[in-house]
């Protein structure tokens, strides 16, 4: 039986919330300049750090989990940053 964590909701909620920051800076500026293939591979990337998060949240020590998170954010920031350069 799958456990559901209760903070779930919330995790995915901010992650679909982190697309509507570039939304809300094309409208208020001309700097932000996002495709919809922009959207799209942020989509997968946030949908792939909810997924990794979640595979992470099972492991049984707390410790390990917060070492594991911390890990999986800090690649997510790498990546995001050197696709941002590009």
């Amino acid at each position: 039986m799958m456990q559901r964590t209760p903070f779930r909701p919330w995790l995915w909620g901010g992650l679909a919330g982190l697309l509507l920051i570039p939304l809300a800076g094309m409208q208020l500026s001309a700097e932000v300049d996002w495709t919809g293939a922009d959207f799209a591979l942020a989509a997968l990337l946030l949908a792939l750090l909810g997924l990794a998060i979640e595979a992470v949240l099972r492991l049984p020590s707390a410790a390990l989990r917060v070492t594991a998170v911390t890990g999986v954010v800090a690649g997510f920031a790498v990546l995001w940053g050197w696709l941002a350069t590009m």
